[in-house]
């Protein structure tokens, strides 16, 4: 019944909160079939109970957030530690002097354009034999060249013929996703995979301050959070459309 509460116990924080958006909503619906007495009555009953919770729970839940962000941090260190550890398994020199071979089979490859611009279908088609070779290779330093080089592959094509660009621009898509996989560590995909999980803890979490406002009572019809601190709270993670997500001004990509 509205207004009348259960004793704390050891009650979580969560219950409280479930409890008390239980009450607040059971009086906005029956506001109307109360007498002036009983709404002035239940009213000040459940506000007051409102208001003398709302401060622990508007704590443990800014807390849970707060953790959630902290996880998030260590995550990120965790993949550019590891990002780091990769990028210093390469030997420069021998990196380089794959890149040169390829970009020389490459410009071999392609050779005298015909009179109207176009790459002839021979050379695609040792274009496909190099890039095949160098993928079967099993060696790490002549895919990753290869990959690199055909990333610029349409650079190479000088026709503006739609065709022979997209068949251009279809290899270096091709380029990128298996220069990705050259470029990994089990290391580097387990970080990944734990940020990830830490990004789903994240979205829990602000759905959870979210709750907290509007069962609380600190939600405008509008949707706009009209406690302070929750919202100061919410403000420390951005994110603009599709770019990176931002913890206090710094992006997490």
């Amino acid at each position: 019944m509205i207004g009348r509460w259960n004793t704390p116990g050891s009650r979580s924080w969560v219950e409280e909160l479930a409890e008390i958006g239980e009450a607040l909503r059971e009086y906005n619906d029956h506001l109307t079939m109360m007498t002036p007495y009983e709404q002035r009555a239940i009213g000040l009953s459940v506000y007051r109970r409102r208001d003398e919770i709302a401060p622990r729970i508007r704590q443990c839940a800014i807390a849970e957030w707060d953790q959630a962000i902290q996880k998030v941090r260590a995550a990120h260190q965790r993949v550019n530690a590891e990002k780091t550890k990769e990028a210093a398994r390469w030997d420069s020199s021998r990196l380089h002097s794959e890149m040169e071979l390829a970009r020389s089979r490459v410009v071999n490859a392609i050779g005298a354009e015909s009179s109207n611009g176009r790459i002839a279908q021979e050379s695609w088609d040792m274009l496909d034999r190099i890039y095949q070779d160098a993928q079967q290779s099993g060696d790490i330093y002549k895919i990753r060249a290869t990959d690199e080089v055909y990333l610029g592959l349409l650079s190479h094509v000088k026709s503006n013929d739609m065709d022979e660009r997209m068949r251009a621009h279809g290899y270096g898509v091709r380029a990128r996703q298996d220069l990705a996989k050259v470029r990994t560590t089990p290391e580097l995909e387990a970080a990944h995979k734990a940020a990830a999980e830490t990004y789903d803890g994240l979205t829990d979490a602000r759905k959870m301050l979210g709750a907290v406002a509007e069962n609380l009572g600190f939600t405008a019809p509008n949707g706009m959070i009209q406690d302070s601190e929750i919202d100061k709270a919410l403000r420390r993670v951005t994110q603009n459309g599709r770019g990176p997500l931002l913890i206090d001004g710094e992006s997490m990509q």
